[in-house]
């Protein structure tokens, strides 16, 4: 029930990230409405190109009394080949992998995926969201863009030395020119205060596929799990669907579905249900929470629907399925409509029908025919839709 996510290494040392939430004085604040999901995957959808999340815990925060990670006891000393995290929890180094200190964690990296993990104390049956929003504090400003999906309930795991539970959030980084890093973040809290944060990331570009092994994962949840108890033990509460704060500005579409517009755009409708957002270079994106219906071929139609009401007369593609597993299907289409100035504006409409609530959401991203859009300015709204939409909320 842990999994690991991403973040710039360069920038985040550079802003002596790592270290805030483990060395936080006052554990951060109970933010928020964590996601409460009923449902919570072990192994949530990866953001496309990244590793998939793991089915094990996230790494720990040190006790807030204290300003660095409690040391793992003398008889853990350092193996060839295995990786320790602190406070004896420890996986092996995969094949292919070079491991190296990062303020008071670990990362392991192939060259294009990056595995971050720390384990520490915090006060027990601290929310885990606070761990979270620590870490991402350390980073966010650092990016010109930035986005973050709802914050995602982990199942309660009784299994271990302590009960444990915890959050996982999937996170788009990017600078001005279109580079940066995707990837998913996870904050596992044992009862005991020992908690595990891991952030398991590539570049926004890595189309390779590659994937944390799962022998990572499995071994280091199973040894957070069973690492000895630290302390009394408090009562884990239910955690609810949550987001994070952040410096970039967020426009929330539907509950914690939330639109995060790139760098230079403007929003020009907040939300709820529809939210517009503009770029001065003529792009623009509007996601709108349309009638509710299960069924696919409805669902086209009010998209197509919407669009009209947008630019009449637009000329529109049959659509094609872009997920068509899970209880989320998406479908997309290209469009060309023409302007009262002589010129065109092209884009790309996807909707999401959500069959297990019978909900549909669409959006349109447009831009001007001849003029090049922003560098990945449009795969960053899509994306971080398409995750909302498709994880627990």
């Amino acid at each position: 029930m842990w999994i690991a996510a991403a973040v710039s290494l360069v920038l985040v040392l550079a802003a002596g990230a790592f270290a805030a939430w483990a060395t936080s004085d006052d554990g951060g604040d109970d933010a928020g409405d964590a996601d409460a999901a009923d449902t919570v995957s072990v192994a949530p959808v990866a953001t496309d190109g990244a590793a998939a999340p793991s089915s094990a815990p996230a790494s720990a925060a040190p006790d807030p009394a204290t300003t660095e990670v409690a040391p793992p006891p003398s008889n853990s000393a350092a193996t060839p080949g295995v990786v320790e995290v602190g406070q004896a929890v420890r996986f092996t180094l995969p094949e292919g992998y070079t491991q190296s200190a990062v303020g008071p964690g670990v990362e392991i990296t192939d060259g294009t995926l990056r595995f971050y993990a720390q384990v520490g104390n915090r006060p027990p049956g601290e929310d885990p969201l606070a761990v979270l929003q620590e870490y991402v504090n350390g980073f966010d400003a650092l990016y010109a863009s930035a986005s973050y999906s709802q914050a995602i309930p982990e199942p309660l795991d009784t299994s271990g030395a302590a009960a444990v539970d915890g959050y996982i959030v999937y996170y788009r980084v990017m600078a001005v020119d279109g580079t940066g890093y995707k990837g998913v973040i996870d904050a596992t809290r044992r009862a005991d205060g020992l908690v595990s944060l891991t952030d398991l990331y590539t570049p926004l570009a890595d189309a390779s596929g590659t994937v944390l092994p799962q022998s990572v994962a499995d071994e280091l949840y199973a040894s957070f799990l069973q690492t000895p108890s630290v302390g009394p033990e408090a009562d884990l509460g239910a955690l609810p669907v949550a987001r994070l704060t952040s410096v970039h500005p967020t426009a929330l579409l539907d509950g914690v579905v939330a639109v995060t517009p790139p760098v230079g755009w403007v929003v020009e409708a907040p939300g709820p249900g529809r939210v517009v957002t503009s770029h001065p270079r003529g792009e623009r994106f509007v996601a709108t929470r349309l009638a509710d219906t299960s069924d696919p071929l409805a669902a086209q139609d009010a998209a197509f629907a919407d669009l009209q009401s947008l630019w009449p007369g637009a000329a529109m593609s049959p659509f094609v399925a872009s997920r068509e597993t899970g209880s989320v299907v998406s479908y997309d289409a290209a469009f060309t409509a023409p302007n009262a100035d002589g010129t065109a504006t092209e884009g790309v409409v996807r909707v999401w029908v959500d069959l297990a609530r019978s909900q549909v959401f669409g959006a349109i991203a447009s831009g001007v025919a001849g003029v090049a859009p922003e560098p990945g300015h449009r795969e960053f709204l899509f994306s971080a839709l398409d995750i909302a939409l498709t994880q627990p909320r």
